[in-house]
C-alpha cells in the first residue's frame, strides 16, 4: 500500500501517474484557484469532513490498450464510430430512401415470396410479424420492405401444411450486415431463426419506438395531463368538424386543410403536448407522419381461428405491409431526428448492442416453471380451505333454519366484523341451473347471500362450490382483522377502515371521515348516531389513496409489529402466503409465455450437444429478451420480465428467476455493477463547479465516505432522521432523483404507523434543510434560483442548470432531452415545468450514456483483442457477457479497463484531467455459471430448496494476478506500450467541446452555495454586483400557490425509480 500515493487538495487519492499518462494523455485543464479550494474545505469542515482522513488504497498501475485517438475525446468517438457501422450508414441510407409501392395481389404459399421492384438491396429492412397469441407465440405471417422489393412470408400451419405451428423466419446468411427496422422490433426479432444462435449474427435492429421515446416520449409526471389534452382536443377538432360540414364545399375544403397535420408548422407556436405522443405505432404515425391508422385489425389475430384468417389472407397481408409502410414512414423522420438528439456515434452504437440481447437456458427452466407453480398452488390452496373453514363456521350461524336465525340476528348485528356481511337468506338450491330432479325433493337449503356469492359458478368448477381468496373482499372480514384493536370496515368510497368509539382515548394522524356514497349508509349511520368514528388505513401514496386490500405485501410489516392483529393463526398465514408469492403472483404469466427456443435437429443454435448415454431429459434453449432499447425519456431500456425481475430471496417463491439462466458446458458468464453509478455521476456534476473531485460534501461524502466512520451519505441520513442505513437509501436515492420532501414524509409515516404527521414534517424539513438546503426564490441574486447550506446543494444546483438551460444535453454524450420537456414547450409558471422530470432526466439519461460507453468500449476490445465473447444482456446498472471459458479473465480485465475508460470521460467532460483512485475500477468482476446478482447468493428460495454453488469474484489485483499483469492478448503476452497501427473508427462530426463550461465562473457564488446564512448570500451577490439585495428568501412579488402543481412529483409513485436502486 502506497501512502505517497498521488492526491488532490482535497485528500482524494487519484489515479497511478502510470494510468493517468496513458488515460488522461493530451489533456491538462487550469488548476482550480486556492480560493475555490478553501471554500471547499470550509464546506467540507461544516459538515464534519475531514480531507485528512481520506482513504489509502494501493496504487495500480499496468499497460493499457492504446487510446483509438490523440486523447480520450477522439479515442470515444472512433470506437462509438467502429461500434455504429456498417449499421449506421446503411440505416441512414434506409431513411433516406423510399420503399416501393405494395403489391397489388399477394402469392399464397408457404415461406417467403418476393416481389421485386428492382434487383438486390435486402440488407435494409422494415419488417412486421403477426401472431396468434392464443393457439402459440411463433408467427403466422410476415411482411418485409426494402428499398426494392416486398417480401411476404406465411407460416405453413396457418396454410394447413404441418400440424406443427413451430416455425421461425429465416433472413439468410447471418454474416451479412443488415439492418432491421420495426415497431417494437425486438418483438419481431424473436420470430427470425438465425438470431437463436449462441454466435451473434451481423443483423441490426433499429426500433422506431425506441426512436420515438427518446426524442419525443413522455414522461409519466406529464402522462395524466397530456391524456387530459389530447381528449380536449379530440373533442375541439369533431366540434371544428361539425362546423365545417354545415358550410360550404369550399370554405369546408379550406378549413379541412388548416386543421390537417402539417409538419411544416412553426414549432414554436407549439404546446408541448401537441410535439409528444404515447408510443403505439397508431400514436406515433399521427405525431410523426400525420397518419390516421386503424388499428382494429390487430384484433382479429386474438379473437380469430386459423381457418378465418386464412379465408381473408389477403386482407390480413394488406393490414401487415400497411404497417410495415406506415413504420418506414415513421423511421425516414424518427432516425434524423435521433441523431440530431444523441449525436455521439457512441448512443447508436450502444443501443444496436442492446438490442440483440439473449440468454441461454437449459431443462432447469422447464423444471423452475413447475417447482414455483407446485409451492404457489399448494400455499394458496392451503390459505384458500382456512378461510373456506372460517366461511363455513359463519355460515353454520344460520344453517337453515330460517325462524331461529330471526331471534339471533341481534348477535350478529352487535359482532363488527359478521354485521358487515349480508345475512339475507337465499334458496341455494334456486341458484343453480335446472337439472333432472328425482321424484322426492330435498327440503330447500337456505344460505345467506354473502355465502351464495361466494359459491358463484366458476370454469371449471361445479355450481355451489365455494371459492375464497386472500383477494376476495370478504377474507379480511372472515378474518377478523383489526388495526390497533380497532375492527376493520369497508367502504365503497373509502377502501378499507377502521372503526373506534368516538369516546375512546385513540390519539392518530389520520383525519375522521364522512360517507356518503349510498352503499356506505350503514358506516354514514355508526358516524352520525352510533358514536363511532371511521379512519383509513394509511395508504403509501398518502390520505387520498385508498387501500384496496389490508393483505397486500405493504400491510406485512404492520401484522409482523402487531399493528394489524387477527384472533388466529390465519390472517398471518394469508399474509406469509401473499409475501411469499407475490412476486410469482405479479410475474408469472409473463414467466410462464417466455417463448423458449430448444436446439433439436430443426434448430440448431450453435449450443453443446449431448450424446445418447447423457441425455436424460438434457436440453439447452435461448430466449430473446423482448427489449425496448429506449424505453423512456431518460433512454431506459425497458423490458416486462428480466429487466423488472428481483433477485433471489428465500422468501419470494420463483425470484430465483434470473439463476434460470445458465451458462453452456464451455462458457461462463462475466459481467459487473457499476458501483454507485447514478450517485457518482451527480455528485460528479456537483465537483465540477470547483473542478475538484471530492470538492462538495455530497462528492467528498461519495468518495471517501465509510460506514465505519458514518461519513458516507446513507449514514448521515440515518442519523438526521433516526432510521437505520438501509432504510435511508431509500430517502437519498428518491431524492437525487427529485423527490420532494412530501415524498420523504410519506416515507416516515409509512415506516411508522403511529409517528405524528408534525413530527414527520420537522423530520423531513430538517433532512433537506441539512442535505439540499434552502432555496432562494429568488432570480435576482446570481441571476437564478438556487440552493444553498445542504451538502447537496452544489449537486442540485448544477442539476437544476442543466435541466433549466435552452437545450439541456448530458454532460458526458451531449444527448438531447425529449420535446415534451424542453423549455421551449413548456409553461414558465411555477408548477407546470416538470421540474422532477427534468431533473431526473439529467441523472437517469447520464446513467445511460455510462452504459452506452462501457458497451461500445467492451465491443471495441472484444473485436481488437479476439475475445470469445457476446453480450448477453444489461440490467440499469448491471451488465453481463457469455464469454467461452478460456477468455473469462481476459473478458474480466476488459471490463475493467472499459469502466476506467467510462469513468474517466465522465471526468474529463466535466473539466476534470484525472480521477479517484476508488472509482476507476468496479469492486468486483463476477464469473459465474449462472445469472445472479453476487456470486455468493445460494438462490436458495421456497421452489430452489437446493443452493446453486458459488461463482468467483475478482477485484482489480486478482484480474491482473490472473491475465499476466493485465494483458488482454490470448497467449498472455506484455501489451505494448508504443502500439503501432491505424486508429479504428473515424473523426467524422467529431468536435471539440468546452469542458470547462460546468466550473463555475466566481469564487462568490461557491461561497453562497455553502453558506447556511441568507444575508451572507445577499452580501456576497453585493461584491459582485455591486449593489445591495434587500427582503427575504422570496422576492416581495411573489405568490406561493397553496395547491400542489403539476409536475411537482408530488403524485408520482417514486418506489419503482427506487426499488430498481436498491434491489438487493
Amino acid at each position: 500500500v502506497s501512502t505517497s500515493a498521488k492526491r488532490n487538495a482535497l485528500g482524494v487519492q487519484l489515479l497511478s501517474r502510470t494510468l493517468h499518462s496513458q488515460v488522461f494523455r493530451n489533456v491538462s485543464f487550469p488548476s482550480p484557484p486556492s480560493s475555490y479550494v478553501q471554500i471547499s474545505r470550509d464546506h467540507l469542515a461544516m459538515h464534519g469532513l475531514d480531507p485528512a482522513q481520506g482513504s489509502v488504497l494501493p496504487d495500480t498501475g499496468f499497460q493499457l490498450p492504446p487510446l483509438q485517438g490523440s486523447n480520450l475525446l477522439e479515442h470515444f468517438h472512433r470506437i462509438g464510430s467502429h461500434a455504429a457501422q456498417p449499421w449506421l450508414n446503411l440505416g441512414k441510407s434506409f431513411a433516406s430512401g423510399e420503399i416501393p409501392p405494395k403489391p397489388d395481389n399477394w402469392e399464397i404459399q408457404s415461406g417467403w415470396t418476393k416481389y421485386q421492384f428492382l434487383p438486390d438491396g435486402s440488407n435494409m429492412l422494415t419488417f412486421d410479424v403477426e401472431t396468434m397469441p392464443n393457439y402459440h407465440p411463433y408467427p403466422v405471417l410476415a411482411c418485409a420492405a426494402s428499398l426494392n422489393s416486398w417480401y411476404v412470408w406465411i407460416s405453413p400451419w396457418l396454410l394447413g401444411h404441418s400440424d406443427s405451428p413451430q416455425y421461425l423466419i429465416p433472413f439468410g446468411d447471418p454474416t451479412i450486415p443488415r439492418v432491421i427496422v420495426g415497431h417494437n422490433v425486438s418483438y419481431d426479432r424473436g420470430r427470425i431463426l438465425e438470431e437463436y444462435n449462441v454466435v451473434s449474427t451481423k443483423n441490426r435492429f433499429i426500433d422506431t419506438m425506441a426512436l420515438h421515446v427518446a426524442v419525443k416520449g413522455i414522461s409519466s409526471h406529464q402522462r395524466p395531463a397530456w391524456m387530459k389534452y389530447r381528449k380536449s382536443k379530440q373533442t375541439e377538432l369533431e366540434q371544428q368538424q361539425e362546423a365545417i360540414e354545415a358550410v360550404v364545399e369550399l370554405l369546408a375544403t379550406v378549413m379541412a386543410e388548416s386543421l390537417s397535420h402539417t409538419p411544416e408548422v412553426d414549432l414554436s407556436l407549439k404546446r408541448w403536448e401537441d410535439l409528444t405522443s404515447a408510443n403505439s405505432l397508431a400514436d406515433v404515425a399521427k405525431l410523426h407522419c400525420g397518419i390516421d391508422m386503424d388499428k382494429q385489425t390487430r384484433s382479429d389475430f386474438m379473437t380469430s381461428t386459423p381457418k378465418e384468417i386464412l379465408n381473408n389472407i389477403a386482407d390480413y397481408l394488406d393490414y401487415c405491409s400497411t404497417d410495415v409502410s406506415v413504420t418506414h414512414q415513421v423511421y425516414a423522420t424518427a432516425l434524423p431526428d435521433f441523431l440530431t438528439a444523441c449525436p455521439h456515434p457512441v448512443s447508436f452504437g450502444g443501443i444496436l448492442t442492446m438490442g440483440s440481447s439473449f440468454l441461454t437456458v437449459n431443462e432447469e427452466w422447464d423444471a423452475y416453471l413447475a417447482r414455483a407453480e407446485k409451492v404457489y398452488r399448494d400455499l394458496e390452496e392451503g390459505v384458500q380451505n382456512k378461510l373456506k373453514k372460517l366461511a363455513e363456521d359463519a355460515r353454520l350461524l344460520m344453517d337453515g333454519k330460517k325462524e331461529e336465525w330471526k331471534d339471533d340476528a341481534e348477535s350478529v348485528e352487535k359482532d363488527p366484523w359478521l354485521c358487515q356481511l349480508d345475512w339475507t337468506p337465499d334458496n341455494a338450491r334456486a341458484r343453480v341451473k335446472k337439472a333432472k330432479m328425482k321424484a322426492s325433493k330435498p327440503p330447500p337449503v337456505l344460505w345467506p347471500k354473502w355465502y351464495w356469492d361466494a359459491t358463484k359458478p366458476k370454469k371449471a368448477m361445479p355450481s355451489g362450490t365455494l371459492e375464497i381468496t386472500v383477494r376476495n373482499r370478504i377474507a379480511p372480514i372472515l378474518l377478523r382483522l383489526s388495526w390497533f384493536g380497532w375492527p376493520l370496515f369497508h367502504s365503497r368510497e373509502h377502501g378499507w377502515t377502521f372503526r373506534v368509539p368516538s369516546n375512546a382515548s385513540f390519539k392518530t394522524r389520520l383525519s375522521p371521515l364522512s360517507f356518503y356514497d349510498p352503499t356506505d349508509d350503514k358506516l354514514a349511520e355508526a358516524t352520525l348516531s352510533g358514536g363511532f368514528v371511521f379512519y383509513k388505513l394509511p395508504h403509501k401514496d398518502g390520505e387520498k389513496a385508498n387501500v384496496g386490500s389490508p393483505l397486500g405485501k405493504s400491510f406485512i410489516k404492520f401484522a409482523q409489529d402487531g399493528t394489524m392483529k387477527s384472533p388466529g393463526d390465519e390472517a398471518k398465514e394469508a399474509l406469509d402466503m401473499n409475501a411469499l408469492c407475490s412476486y410469482w403472483i405479479s410475474a408469472r404469466d409473463r414467466i410462464l409465455n417466455q417463448m423458449v427456443v430448444w436446439q433439436d435437429a430443426k434448430n440448431k443454435l450453435g449450443l453443446p450437444k449431448f450424446s445418447s448415454d447423457e441425455d436424460n431429459g438434457k436440453k439447452w434453449g435461448i430466449i430473446l429478451p423482448q427489449v425496448i432499447t429506449m424505453g423512456t425519456v431518460t433512454r431506459r431500456a425497458i423490458e416486462k420480465t428480466w429487466l423488472t425481475a428481483s433477485n433471489a430471496k428465500k422468501n419470494r417463491v420463483g425470484s430465483e428467476l434470473k439463476a434460470m439462466v445458465r451458462a453452456p458446458e464451455g462458457y461462463a458468464i462475466v459481467g459487473a455493477d457499476v458501483d454507485s453509478e447514478e450517485l457518482w455521476i451527480s455528485s460528479c456534476m456537483g465537483d465540477a463547479q470547483f473542478g475538484l473531485h471530492g470538492a462538495t460534501a455530497i462528492g467528498w461524502m461519495t468518495l471517501e465516505g465509510t460506514k465505519a466512520a458514518g461519513t458516507d451519505l446513507h449514514s448521515k441520513t440515518a442519523s438526521i432522521l433516526g432510521i437505520s442505513r438501509d432504510q435511508a437509501k431509500v430517502f437519498n436515492y428518491s431524492r437525487i432523483y427529485g423527490a420532494g420532501m412530501r415524498h420523504a414524509i410519506l416515507l416516515l409515516l409509512q415506516s411508522n404507523a403511529s409517528m405524528l404527521p408534525e413530527i414527520a414534517q420537522k423530520l423531513a424539513e430538517n433532512l433537506y434543510a441539512s442535505t439540499k438546503g434552502k432555496n432562494t426564490h429568488r432570480t435576482d441574486i446570481f441571476e437564478r434560483k438556487f440552493w444553498f447550506g445542504g451538502t447537496e446543494s452544489y449537486l442540485f444546483n448544477k442539476l437544476e442548470e442543466i435541466a433549466l438551460s435552452d437545450k439541456p444535453q448530458t454532460p458526458a454524450l451531449g444527448c438531447g432531452v425529449t420535446y415534451a420537456l424542453s423549455k421551449e414547450y413548456l409553461p414558465a409558471e411555477f408548477g407546470s415545468d416538470y421540474m422532477p422530470s427534468r431533473v431526473n432526466w439529467v441523472v437517469q439519461s447520464s446513467g445511460v450514456d455510462y452504459l452506452h460507453l462501457l458497451i461500445v468500449s467492451m465491443d471495441h476490445l472484444i473485436s481488437k483483442y479476439n475475445i470469445n465473447a457476446r453480450y448477453l444482456i444489461s440490467v440499469h446498472d448491471e451488465l453481463r457477457y457469455l464469454v467461452a471459458e478460456e477468455d473469462k479473465y481476459r473478458t474480466a480485465l476488459a471490463l475493467q479497463i472499459a469502466n476506467l475508460w467510462t469513468r474517466s470521460l465522465f471526468a474529463y467532460k466535466l473539466g476534470m484531467d484525472d480521477l479517484p483512485q476508488g472509482v476507476a475500477f468496479f469492486s468486483a468482476v463476477d464469473i459465474d455459471k449462472v445469472l445472479r446478482k453476487e456470486v455468493d447468493m445460494p438462490c436458495v428460495t421456497p421452489s430452489q430448496p437446493i443452493p446453486i454453488p458459488p461463482g468467483e469474484s475478482l477485484d482489480i489485483f486478482g484480474v491482473l494476478a490472473k491475465t499476466n499483469g493485465g494483458s488482454l492478448w490470448k497467449d498472455g503476452r506484455a501489451m505494448a506500450a508504443n502500439e503501432e497501427g491505424p486508429f479504428q473508427g473515424t473523426l467524422e462530426s467529431y468536435a471539440e467541446p468546452d469542458c470547462l463550461k460546468h466550473r463555475s465562473a466566481s469564487a462568490a457564488f461557491l461561497s453562497a452555495q455553502a453558506t447556511t446564512d441568507f444575508g451572507e448570500v445577499k452580501g456576497l451577490a453585493q461584491q459582485v454586483y455591486g449593489r445591495p439585495f434587500v427582503g427575504g428568501m422570496r422576492s416581495p412579488s411573489s405568490h406561493r400557490r397553496k395547491k400542489s402543481p403539476i409536475g411537482s412529483g408530488e403524485g408520482f409513485d417514486w418506489s419503482e425509480t427506487v426499488e430498481r436502486i436498491l434491489r438487493p
